[in-house]
C-alpha cells in the first residue's frame, strides 16, 4: 500500500533571509506569508488525509494558512535542529562569541552551544518518519517543516549523506514528494517551489532583474 508524504518547507522569515540564526518564535515575514497562501492554494488540488507541523512558530503560521482551518498534529519531532544560545545572532556575533564556531559546524556531530548537532536533530526525523509509517499507511501526509529535517529524511529514505544534503538548496515553501511502498522510498519531486511564480523568484533573489 502507498503511502504519500509530501515536505513542504516554512515561509521565509526576516532573521532566516538576512543570515541569522532563527529563534523559535520568529513570525514569518511579509513575503513569507505570501509564500504560504501560494503554497496554500497549490495544495487544494492535494487530498490530504492529515497535516503535521513542526512547533516551531514559523512552520506552525505555514501550516495553519494551508490547513484553512482542518486539524493540524503539531510534533516537537519536527523542529528545526535547536540553535540554542545561538538564537538570534548574525555570523559576525557568533563567530565572535565562539570562535571557529563555522569550521566546528561542518562535523554534524558537533552540538550548538545550549542547543543540538544536525545529527540530533536527523535522527529525530528518523523516529518521527518511523512512527508516521507505522501510523498513516496508505495516508497523503503533509508535513511542514525545516530544512535539516526535511535533508534528514532524504537520508532515511536515500541514504544521502547528511553532509552532502546541505548542497540541495531548499527554497521556502518548497515542496518535496515521497511515495513509500513496503518502507522503499521514491523521490516524486524534490524542492519544487513553482507556485511561487517568476514574481516570487524576484524576491527571494533567485533570479536577477
Amino acid at each position: 500500500m502507498k503511502t504519500t508524504i509530501i515536505l513542504a518547507r516554512h515561509g521565509r522569515t526576516e532573521k532566516n533571509f538576512n543570515g541569522f540564526f532563527q529563534p523559535v518564535d520568529e513570525p514569518l515575514n511579509e513575503v513569507g506569508f505570501e509564500q504560504a497562501r501560494l503554497l496554500a492554494e497549490r495544495l487544494k488540488k492535494v487530498d490530504l488525509d492529515v497535516i503535521y507541523s513542526s512547533t516551531f512558530l514559523r512552520a506552525k503560521q505555514t501550516a495553519e494558512i494551508v490547513a484553512q482551518g482542518e486539524e493540524i498534529v503539531f510534533d516537537d519531532l519536527l523542529v528545526e535542529r535547536r540553535n540554542g544560545k545561538l538564537a538570534g545572532m548574525n555570523g559576525e556575533e557568533v563567530e565572535k562569541a565562539y570562535p571557529g564556531f563555522f569550521e566546528l559546524k561542518k562535523n554534524p556531530d558537533y552540538v550548538y552551544p545550549g542547543g543540538e548537532s544536525t545529527n540530533q536533530a536527523v535522527s529525530r526525523s528518523h523516529e518521527f518518519i518511523r512512527k508516521l509509517l507505522k501510523k498513516r499507511v496508505g495516508k497523503t501526509v503533509l508535513l511542514v517543516t525545516h530544512g535539516v529535517i526535511i535533508r534528514g529524511l532524504l537520508n532515511y529514505f536515500f541514504g544521502v549523506d547528511i553532509v552532502d544534503a546541505f548542497r540541495i538548496r531548499l527554497y521556502n515553501t518548497g515542496l518535496s514528494v515521497i511515495e513509500v511502498e513496503e518502507e522503499d522510498g521514491h523521490l516524486v519531486m524534490l524542492n519544487d517551489a513553482s507556485h511561487l511564480g517568476d514574481t516570487m523568484f524576484y524576491k527571494l533573489g533567485v533570479f536577477k532583474s
